[in-house]
């Protein structure tokens, strides 16, 4: 059973190994392509789950990506040269537990927390370090 399909999208080959990390190099790369988003799943052509992406490195013309294995305690020396696949990323409904605030929504968040906590809507703390000049020199 081969799980490459309309749905699947191919990573890339895995080109070598490391104690912590899967290496993965694109066979064809182009200015078009859109990287893929860190923490994106990583499937072998079976759908097993490899693990995630967990950095891009190298030139940006022909990126490598690090694969941080799900199971770490197998041996991945056989995939070592085979292909690697991600799934699309969601749409519609799903991409609300996947996007993050924007900074604007957390000014916001900002400010009501402080004025719950000093009273007023400022980000200044009611009594700062400058407020009262000490002199702690020996006399």
């Amino acid at each position: 059973m081969s799980f490459i399909g309309d749905h699947t999208l191919r990573l890339g080959y895995v080109l070598g190994l490391t104690p912590k990390h899967i290496i993965v190099r694109p066979k064809n790369w182009s200015r078009d392509t859109k990287i893929p988003p860190l923490g994106l799943e990583i499937y072998d052509e079976k759908a097993n789950s490899i693990g995630r992406i967990t950095d891009i490195i190298g030139p940006v013309f022909k990126p490598y990506f690090k694969i941080k294995p799900s199971r770490p305690n197998l041996s991945y020396s056989s995939l070592v040269g085979e292909p690697l696949y991600t799934m699309p990323e969601p749409r519609g409904k799903g991409m609300a537990k996947y996007s993050k605030p924007t900074g604007k929504n957390m000014k916001d968040k900002r400010q009501s927390s402080n004025k719950s906590r000093f009273g007023k809507t400022s980000n200044t703390r009611p009594y700062s370090k400058t407020s009262k000049p000490t002199d702690k020199s020996p006399k």
